[in-house]
């Protein structure tokens, strides 16, 4: 007998809800605290279902939500020593779905935990139970890089926005970002008024910074029309600059300390792959998980947003393009290292040749070549092998890419109508379908006239 225990997890408690397989209660529902009484009153709950209840399994669940659930599923893996207990963690989109489905308007935390246990019930055939998280340290560290690079990107815009009433003339020179040289240029000289009385000598021991491009921007300082002059601006600019400065240090350590201490085996079978480097691939292996989570390799792309879409219904016939749907992690890794593969892999270099070749954008292309670069980490981590493009090219030619079905093999049943009451766009394409079939009679020169749409 399977009973199944929702938890709803916040901060410093959590509801729990215990169901049967016919989804009817078992026990009230009830709320502990995070506390060691807490646990402990957990912990004879579960010992007094046990005693209760004879050959009884307890499959438990708790939502993912950002580490409030870790120490309640800790509890559970204590308890499952000596009891047969059955531990996940879950996706709360999937809960999510599962109450709209349901059409419930009304939730709270007791209800919430009933349909986490109901959702395991009618869904447990995907989720995947008693799995260790080897990288749960890993991902926190790489959510603090990526909490640190969102802070030094605040820092450059607001930079950005003071530079400009400070110093305008410079901002030909941060475009696409911000280079070494300008900031070490405007933390010793942050206004046009500072850079103004510099000695061009000094420009000069700033490093990239040659001769004629010191000449230009002290020349532009000195005829400035910029409007920020006070000694207030300036301190920011320098304040900000230090800030930034520390970020970076900050990043580039915690990058090195999280390539030097993750050991996942994973890695250097993603590194294998031309255009993936080291951090990059504990990047994707983080956000990725194990490759057990998915079925197939269109599953892991569909799930990170990596699919094309195609919306299609009666006259309307949208453009297909690529869905973003999911997190963007993944899609923003994959996005540098096709950068990089379409000059440094020959699998990917050939595709994005090939797709170019066909009249698709370099963006377009560029996405091909992403879904393409996660088809091929599928197939490494599944395999357990390094990257090979002979085997590649195997797999291709024993699997060609199926032919999508033409108008005749979708009408196979009755031919083209033109006198149906459809819309007037839709019967323009049908006449202008029959016009070329008649066409294509004509030319193949057959006596036969063209197949009549009437029943025969």
């Amino acid at each position: 007998m399977n009973n199944y225990l929702g938890i709803d997890v916040s901060k410093g408690y959590a509801d729990f809800a215990l169901i049967d397989e016919q989804k009817q209660p078992m026990v009230k529902n009830f709320q502990l605290d995070d506390t060691p009484d807490g646990h402990n009153k957990f912990g004879d709950f579960i010992r007094t279902l046990f005693n209760q209840h004879q050959n009884l399994t307890v499959v438990a669940t708790a939502e993912s939500t950002g580490g409030y659930e870790n120490n309640w599923l800790d509890c559970l893996k204590k308890l499952q020593r000596c009891y047969d207990i059955k531990i996940a963690r879950i996706n709360p989109k999937g809960v999510h779905h599962y109450q709209q489905a349901k059409l419930n308007r009304a939730i709270t935390d007791a209800i919430s935990a009933r349909l986490i246990a109901e959702y395991t019930l009618s869904h447990g055939e995907i989720i995947q139970f008693d799995q260790p998280d080897q990288a749960y340290w890993l991902r926190k560290q790489w959510t603090l890089i990526k909490l640190l690079s969102k802070q030094k990107t605040q820092l450059l815009n607001q930079l950005n926005n003071l530079v400009y009433q400070s110093n305008p003339e410079l901002m030909v020179y941060c475009r696409h970002s911000w280079p070494a040289w300008l900031l070490q240029l405007l933390e010793n000289y942050p206004t046009a008024k500072h850079l103004a009385q510099a000695n061009i000598d000094q420009l000069l021991k700033i490093p990239y910074l040659n001769t004629v491009k010191a000449h230009k921007i002290l020349n532009q300082a000195q005829q400035s029309v910029a409007s920020a002059t006070n000694p207030v601006s300036g301190e920011m600019i320098k304040t900000i600059i230090a800030e930034i400065n520390h970020k970076n240090e900050l990043i580039t350590r915690c990058k090195q300390s999280l390539i030097e201490n993750c050991s996942l085996q994973d890695v250097e079978l993603l590194t294998s792959i031309p255009g993936i480097g080291k951090f990059s691939a504990v990047g994707l292996i983080i956000e990725i998980g194990t490759w057990l989570r998915f079925a197939s390799a269109a599953k892991m792309a569909s799930f990170f947003g990596l699919h094309p879409i195609l919306k299609q219904s009666g006259d309307k016939n949208r453009v297909a393009r690529m869905s973003k749907q999911g997190s963007s992690e993944v899609r923003a890794l994959l996005f540098m290292c096709a950068l990089v593969a379409i000059t440094r892999n020959p699998v990917i270099k050939d595709l994005f040749v090939h797709s170019l070749a066909k009249g698709k954008s370099k963006m377009s292309a560029l996405g091909i070549c992403m879904h393409k670069l996660l088809r091929i980490i599928y197939g490494v981590l599944k395999s357990g092998r390094a990257f090979d493009p002979a085997i590649d090219q195997a797999n291709r030619d024993r699997k060609p890419y199926l032919q999508k079905p033409g108008k005749q093999q979708i009408r196979q049943l009755q031919p083209v109508d033109v006198n149906a009451p459809v819309s007037a766009r839709q019967n323009k394409k049908r006449k202008e379908q029959s016009q070329s079939q008649g066409e294509l009679v004509t030319k193949c020169e057959i006596k036969a006239p063209a197949l009549s749409h009437c029943a025969t």
